[in-house]
């Protein structure tokens, strides 16, 4: 193990590289299409590379940029999760609001007109609108007033393939995918 005194200057340079190289990896402000075509992802991927010959300090390098996404993509959840709470308790208060603002204007006496508005900075009025209401369960609905949404259910398709039935048009891919510790 390398500690601060087996440093020296170049290891201090080649470090400093690596980190670089794998901030450009990193880089989280790269539009979507750059990433699509793998030119930047690749350019980024060979300097790490180059800098590391050693095909197992490749790994532990592709492992830490790996492990610091994966942190990255847990953060990025929580606040989405908080995010969304947020949301959720702004369209109640919302909602309350509303309903706070159609009972005042229900108080109020109709004009000549028959209608309940005010007039201030702004208008204010009651108006109707209309929806639909109905049972949670799709089946207690009228064959009529239902859709169908056809999707692949592959779990099942899986347990087929797996008992020898032959489905064409459909195949089970075995992929090899990296696992690190």
């Amino acid at each position: 193990m390398t500690t601060s005194r087996d440093l020296t200057a170049s290891a201090l340079s080649h470090a400093a590289a690596l980190a670089a190289a794998v901030d450009r990896l990193l880089d989280l402000d790269i539009p979507e299409e750059a990433w699509s075509d793998d030119a930047h992802y690749s350019a980024a991927l060979a300097a790490i590379c180059d800098l590391e010959p050693d095909i197992a300090a490749k790994l532990d390098a592709l492992r830490a940029v790996r492990i610091r996404l994966d942190a990255e993509c847990s953060a990025l959840a929580a606040e989405e999760r908080h995010l969304a709470q947020r949301r959720r308790a702004l369209d109640r208060t919302a909602a309350r609001l509303g309903e706070t603002g159609r009972l005042l204007l229900a108080a109020l006496p109709p004009d000549r007109d028959g209608k309940q508005k005010t007039r201030g900075t702004h208008s204010h009025w009651l108006q109707a609108s209309e929806s639909i209401h109905g049972p949670d369960d799709p089946a207690q609905w009228p064959e009529s007033c239902r859709r169908v949404r056809y999707e692949p259910d592959r779990a099942a398709a899986k347990a087929l393939l797996d008992s020898g039935t032959v489905l064409p048009g459909v195949s089970v891919v075995r992929t090899m995918g990296w696992r690190s510790r």
